[in-house]
């Protein structure tokens, strides 16, 4: 097996930026990403019962997986789910989420995070879905999306009919924010 081309142009985008999500947020002056304590504290176990051979099995794992989502064009790299970003007492999950609530309360637009879970079916198994954010006015489901997978599109297409689920992905989100530069420079596509 070998590395597909866009594999190979995804790590090099990602090269010699030296930024992360701490050094981002600093930059910009956005609080930086809040970690649970339930999650520094698996986190500490992890790292202190780790050994030279466990680190390279799990380099092994991680490096195959890498491979063969890239060859089947699933690969990317989306931390989101890891950065979280404390907003109105909310907790976001990425730039992208936290320029959208940033961007809402510039224009006046009441909203919460999503409180609903929607049941859906993929692979076979009943799971539940969490859209980001709910605005109560307009009734209205918003998902924040960058990479859409076959799980993203069961989830879309099985959502309620009688509901009202946008979903923004990169390029929409920052044709929304170009009225607002500041907020508009988190979202990079």
């Amino acid at each position: 097996m070998s590395k597909t081309q866009a594999w190979y142009d995804a790590m090099h985008a990602r090269k010699g930026r030296g930024t992360n999500q701490y050094t981002f947020a600093e930059k910009l002056g956005l609080p930086k990403p809040v970690f649970s304590d339930e999650t520094l504290a698996s986190l500490r176990e992890r790292a202190l019962n780790h050994n030279p051979m466990f680190n390279e099995s799990c380099r092994n794992k991680i490096s195959q997986t890498a491979l063969e989502k890239s060859l089947k064009g699933e690969w990317h790299t989306s931390l989101a789910k890891r950065m979280h970003y404390s907003y109105r007492d909310e907790d976001l999950h990425g730039k992208w989420e936290l320029a959208y609530a940033m961007y809402l309360d510039q224009k006046g637009t009441k909203w919460e995070r999503c409180k609903h879970r929607f049941a859906y079916r993929f692979e076979g198994k009943i799971r539940f879905y969490t859209p980001d954010f709910y605005l109560p006015i307009e009734s209205e489901y918003i998902e924040i999306k960058g990479y859409e997978t076959e799980k993203d599109r069961a989830k879309w297409s099985q959502f309620p009919k009688e509901l009202t689920l946008r979903i923004l992905k990169g390029v929409q989100l920052k044709e929304l924010l170009k009225e607002f530069p500041d907020i508009n420079s988190l979202v990079k596509v």
